[in-house]
């Protein structure tokens, strides 16, 4: 049974013309020429919500998440390099560019969604539901320096641990993917 695209997606969420069928790329034509869908960037369209200002554009985030990192049932990426740092609460610095380890792309370097740069990376395996939090807790750990750490890093590193919910014995399947994260893993606990 055929599902109007509206239906299947709502509003203000990005929709990929690499996920259409057939009949959906001809309800999509109708709905460009009629100005009921809005294009965001080269093959990614959305349906606006009416607001009493006019259209609002849609959010690049939501495009990047939904691109790279998950589709709302399955998980293919994650959030990596500084912006993880500061998301565990480990740095305060912010990257100019977002970088996202994902499953999704051709290959690894910079990319454009909108008016956004983004670096995208390869997992050393894939990325899932199951695996994401042991992989991006690991990747966190490659990447910090624990020599400058202190106690409040310490803290906050523990504390993101737990609040991704990943145990410490489902972190020695994926160690030997991540060296520098073992060195690191032994001196935080």
């Amino acid at each position: 049974m055929y599902i109007p695209l509206k239906d299947s997606y709502g509003v203000n969420t990005p929709i990929f013309i690499e996920d259409l069928n057939s009949e959906q790329m001809k309800e999509l034509e109708f709905l460009k020429e009629s100005g009921d869908i809005k294009e965001f960037d080269t093959d990614v369209y959305y349906f606006p919500r009416k607001t009493l200002i006019g259209d609002p554009i849609l959010s690049v985030h939501s495009v990047i998440v939904r691109k790279f990192i998950t589709d709302g049932d399955n998980v293919y990426g994650y959030i990596a390099g500084l912006s993880l740092e500061n998301l565990a609460g480990v740095s305060t610095q912010l990257p100019r560019m977002l970088t996202i380890v994902t499953n999704k792309g051709d290959k690894s370097g910079i990319v454009v969604v909108g008016y956004s740069k983004v670096i995208l990376q390869r997992p050393p395996v894939e990325i899932t539901k199951e695996n994401v939090s042991i992989l991006q807790f690991l990747d966190l750990l490659s990447s910090i320096d624990i020599d400058v750490f202190g106690a409040y890093e310490n803290y906050k590193l523990l504390q993101f641990k737990e609040k991704i919910g990943v145990a410490y014995d489902s972190l020695k399947e994926y160690c030997h993917l991540y060296p520098k994260a073992t060195t690191v893993l032994e001196r935080v606990g």
